[in-house]
């Protein structure tokens, strides 16, 4: 299944096999989702749940740069024992970076609203102004070496 996991910009230059492992939090077009969103199709719903791991990444943003990074995977996941949103998993096996299909981030204008939304849910408001950047996760490292420069 899609998922999308809430990142940090440090994860991008992890290296180990694993970069996430078993129960780690994800979001997905979940039958809740499908539930609290009738009307909407398979891609609305799969941008919902991006941006819902988007706020959990910034909500836990700590230090260096200041973006919301979401990683899309194709993962077994479960339900969440205590989820917060409809869309919210936990993944059933570890992932690797060969599990990655893409990389959602920030742009550079977005760092001052995420260091505002970092702990903060009333802020995550103002994140609606930014959109997330795609890249393909061939990416990464460029991605990874730009980001840390």
């Amino acid at each position: 299944m899609r998922c999308f996991l809430p990142a940090a910009v440090a994860d991008l230059g992890e290296i180990a096999p694993a970069i996430f492992f078993s129960g780690a939090p994800a979001c997905a077009d979940t039958a809740a989702l499908r539930r609290a969103l009738p009307d909407a199709d398979d891609e609305e719903r799969e941008l919902v749940a991006s941006l819902a791991a988007a706020d959990y990444s910034a909500l836990a943003y700590e230090s260096g740069p200041a973006r919301r990074v979401v990683l899309a995977a194709d993962a077994a996941v479960d339900p969440a024992a205590s989820p917060q949103l409809p869309c919210d998993v936990t993944l059933s096996e570890a992932i690797t970076w060969d599990d990655v299909v893409a990389i959602l981030i920030d742009e550079e204008a977005a760092e001052a609203a995420v260091r505002a939304a970092a702990g903060d849910a009333d802020a995550l408001a103002s994140l609606e102004d930014f959109d997330l950047l795609w890249y393909d996760v061939t990416e990464r490292g460029d991605l990874a070496a730009a980001l840390q420069s």
